[in-house]
């Protein structure tokens, strides 16, 4: 499929990465989605923006709905509209309380993976 780009979801073996995984599955498995992208990751992982048949972009919708962050680290991949689409949809989830933000502190991946937050960039 693809590795989406502007996210990062919870680790399978941190609080809420089952259901963050449930939730990508019922988007994306089993159908024939579009990825778009320009780069891969240092796995060799193709990192993009990932289509539903209905054109539903998944990356967002899992921000949405609580399943994933934005991934600020990357941000200045994205385009600004992109940006703040994302950004918007995490403010909305975590008022909600969706997903992982009904946790009283939920723990960013890259933090469960690494112990500290990456600098996140200005972008021009």
């Amino acid at each position: 499929m693809g590795w989406p780009s502007g996210i990062d979801a919870p680790e399978l073996a941190q609080s809420y990465g089952a259901q963050a995984q449930a939730s990508l599955s019922r988007l994306v498995l089993g159908q024939a989605v579009k990825v778009a992208y320009s780069k891969t990751d240092q796995y060799g992982r193709i990192v993009g923006a990932v289509f539903t048949p209905g054109c539903q972009y998944a990356n967002l919708e899992q921000v949405a709905t609580g399943s994933a962050w934005f991934y600020r680290a990357y941000q200045c991949e994205l385009s600004a509209a992109q940006r703040i689409l994302f950004d918007r949809a995490e403010t909305a989830a975590k008022s909600a309380r969706l997903g992982l933000w009904a946790q009283t502190s939920p723990t960013a991946p890259w933090v469960f993976r690494n112990g500290s937050n990456p600098e996140v960039p200005i972008c021009p």
